[in-house]
C-alpha cells in the first residue's frame, strides 16, 4: 500500500545523520505519529536508509543481487530504476550535495545522486583489506578498512589526500569525524582501541586502549568524544583524550554493552540500559531521567529530535515514541517487523526486512 503525503524534511545523509554520528536531527517532529506510506520488499539489507529531504535511498535484495533504490520521500514511489550492486554489499549509503557514496569491498564509489551515473571509483591501496565504514566532510570522503588502513580522498575527484595505518592487532569497524578531528575504533582479542586523528592529514593525535570491546561507533559533539565500550560509557576531551566523566554499565558482576548507539540532542544523551530509557546530561554525566521502556522488548535503534526520542524494538510493537517534555511514552506502532535501520527526515523512515515505511 502506498499513500501520498507532503514532505518538508531536512536531510539524513548518512548513518547516524552526520559524520559525527549523533543519531539526532534538528527537525521538529512530535511523538504522535501515523503511517504515511509503506513500500514492501522481499528482502532488505541491515543498513540505514538515507535521504536528502526529497528522496529516500535504500539497499534492497532479491536474494541473489543487491540494488540501490530511490524513492520519493513524499509518496514512496520509485523514482529511478534500481542501481545493481555487488552481491556482498552491506554498508549504508552516504549522501553529500549532488553525490551518493557507496563502499563496496575495497572500493569507494561516487555516483551522481540524480542520474546514478558513476562519477569516480577509488580502491583501497592495501591488497585484501575491505572497507567497513565511511563518512563525508566538506572536501573529503574518509574511510577505514577492517585492518586499520584509514584514508581520505577528494570528494569531487576521488584523488587520494592521505593514507594512514593505525595500530595492528585490531579489527576496525567504525569511523566518525567533525571538523579537523576524526575518531576510529577497533576490537582486539581482549580489549579495544580508539584512535583520534587529524582529518586533514591522517596524523594520529591520541589513542586510548579500552578494557572492553567497542561494538558501537564513537560519537562527537562539539569538543567531546563519546565512546561506548563493554561495561562503560565514557565522555572524553576530543583534543586530548582526557576522561571527563564515565558511567559503569554493570549488572551485578557482569559488564554489559549497549545494543543501540545513544542519541544525543540539546546536550542530553539518551540510551537504553537494563530495560530503561536513561537520560544523562552530556556535559556532567548527571542522570536526568530514567523511564521503564514498555513491552520489555530488546531495543534495536534510538534516534532523537529536539522533542521526541524514537525507539525501534525487536518484536511487536516495533516502534515507540517518548515525549521528552512530559517524560512519557506516547505512541506504539504495532506489527512484528525486523527493523534494520531508521532515519529522521520528513518523518520517521523505517527500513525493515519487510518494507520501507514513512511515519509522520
Amino acid at each position: 500500500m502506498i499513500a501520498s503525503g507532503c514532505s518538508t524534511g531536512t536531510s539524513w545523509p548518512q548513518m547516524g545523520n552526520d559524520s559525527a554520528k549523533t543519531f539526532s536531527s534538528e527537525e521538529s517532529l512530535g511523538s504522535k505519529i501515523h503511517k504515511v506510506w509503506d513500500r514492501g520488499y522481499s528482502s532488505l539489507n541491515m543498513v540505514y536508509p538515507v535521504t536528502d529531504g526529497e528522496r529516500v535511498y535504500a539497499i534492497v535484495s532479491d536474494g541473489n543481487n543487491n540494488s540501490l533504490v530511490t524513492l520519493a520521500l513524499s509518496s514512496g514511489a520509485l523514482v529511478k530504476n534500481p542501481l545493481k550492486l555487488d552481491s556482498s554489499y552491506s554498508i549504508s549509503p552516504t549522501i553529500y550535495h549532488d553525490y551518493i557514496f557507496l563502499a563496496m569491498g575495497k572500493s569507494v564509489n561516487c555516483y551522481n545522486k540524480s542520474s546514478l551515473e558513476l562519477v569516480w571509483s577509488r580502491d583501497s591501496e592495501v591488497e585484501g583489506e575491505k572497507l567497513f565504514n565511511l563518512v563525508t566532510l566538506e572536501n573529503s570522503v574518509l574511510s577505514i578498512t577492517t585492518a586499520g588502513t584509514a584514508f581520505a580522498v577528494h570528494i569531487d575527484t576521488g584523488m587520494l589526500k592521505w593514507q594512514q595505518h593505525f595500530k595492528e592487532g585490531y579489527t576496525y569497524r567504525w569511523i566518525a569525524a567533525k571538523g579537523e578531528i576524526g575518531l576510529a575504533s577497533g576490537n582486539g582479542d581482549s580489549n579495544s582501541l580508539v584512535v583520534a586523528f587529524n582529518s586533514e592529514t591522517g596524523e594520529v593525535i591520541w589513542e586510548k586502549q579500552m578494557d572492553g570491546g567497542a561494538e558501537l561507533t564513537p560519537q562527537i559533539v562539539d569538543d567531546l568524544a563519546i565512546i561506548n565500550e563493554l561495561g562503560k560509557l565514557g565522555v572524553y576531551d576530543l583534543k586530548t583524550g582526557y576522561e571527563l566523566w564515565s558511567k559503569p554499565l554493570q549488572d551485578g558482576e557482569q559488564s554489559l554493552a549497549f545494543e543501540a548507539t545513544p542519541a544525543i540532542t540539546d546536550d542530553k544523551l539518551f540510551f537504553e540500559f537494563l530495560g530503561n530509557l536513561i537520560t544523562l546530561d552530556l556535559r556532567t554525566g548527571i542522570e536526568l531521567d530514567r523511564v521503564l521502556i514498555p513491552e520489555n522488548l530488546p531495543v534495536k535503534h534510538i534516534i532523537a529530535s529536539p522533542e521526541t526520542v524514537f525507539i525501534s524494538l525487536s518484536g511487536d510493537p516495533f516502534l515507540i515514541t517518548y515525549d521528552i517534555g512530559s517524560g512519557i511514552f506516547t505512541t506504539k506502532i504495532s506489527g512484528k517487523r525486523v527493523v534494520l535501520g531508521i532515519a529522521l527526515s520528513g518523518g520517521i523512515i523505517v527500513q525493515s526486512q519487510e518494507a520501507i515505511t514513512l511515519f509522520r
